[in-house]
């Protein structure tokens, strides 16, 4: 799966920005909790968030019926592995991928002694791994931060790498700051010649497209109508290889 030379350049704009991130403040990064900028984050506190986020996503699933093996699972854009961790109570194997290596340092401490889980980092549209290998994939607030173009790629990696009758739950941003479109914020409020990441909108209508493409089931489809703080509307995904 190829990329245009303007998509190479996002995504190693977009590596780079995440790298500065990860070795500045990498649980910010992960959960901005505006009160936690600069290290506020008590890890124990961290950590607990994403054990309660999985537990929430398990009883969500089952509420709407979603069925799902307990094999093995792929934590696209793992962070420092706050939600790999609690995953790798839940499947037999978890692999945790991030574009960057310093998140992936405080994923490597984070998963210390869980023998079910490994780490692999690449920023290449296509995920390196061979077809039909994971019976989950979770991309939680990753598609945000990628170059738009790059999504529809990713969706299709996603469906490639899973098992038949396997799940993918992702989200993206119906909405954010200033309305629809692309952003490219400094990771240091006010400073321009910081590094950035991005953050983009992607209409409903256009998922939907994307997804009937890839010929997948749709298992669910949680809109949130409501803004958070910062501007952004998130809407989460689930959908099944047939």
């Amino acid at each position: 799966m190829t990329t245009s030379p303007l998509e190479d350049h996002e995504l190693e704009a977009c590596r780079k920005g995440w790298e500065a991130l990860g070795a500045e403040d990498p649980r910010f990064a992960v959960l901005s909790d505006p009160c936690k900028r600069g290290g506020g984050w008590d890890p124990q506190v961290f950590d607990e968030t994403g054990r309660r986020q999985i537990e929430d996503a398990a009883r969500l699933l089952a509420c709407h019926g979603v069925t799902f093996k307990s094999g093995a699972a792929l934590d696209f854009g793992c962070g420092v592995a706050r939600l790999t961790a609690p995953l790798a109570t839940t499947f037999e194997r978890v692999v945790g991928l991030d574009i960057s290596r310093p998140m992936l340092e405080g994923a490597r401490a984070r998963l210390a002694g869980v023998e079910n889980a490994a780490l692999v980092q690449s920023s290449s549209t296509s995920i390196p791994f061979r077809d039909r290998v994971f019976d989950a994939v979770l991309a939680h607030l990753v598609l945000i931060h990628v170059p738009p173009a790059t999504v529809p790629r990713y969706l299709a990696e996603f469906r490639r790498v899973l098992n038949r009758g396997g799940i993918c739950t992702f989200t993206v941003a119906t909405q954010v700051p200033h309305g629809q479109g692309t952003q490219r914020i400094p990771i240091r409020a006010g400073d321009e010649l910081s590094p950035r990441i991005l953050l983009s909108a992607t209409p409903r209508d256009q998922v939907l497209a994307w997804l009937a493409a890839l010929s997948v089931k749709i298992e669910m489809h949680l809109p949130d109508d409501t803004p958070q703080a910062d501007g952004v509307q998130f809407e989460t995904w689930v959908f099944r290889r047939i």
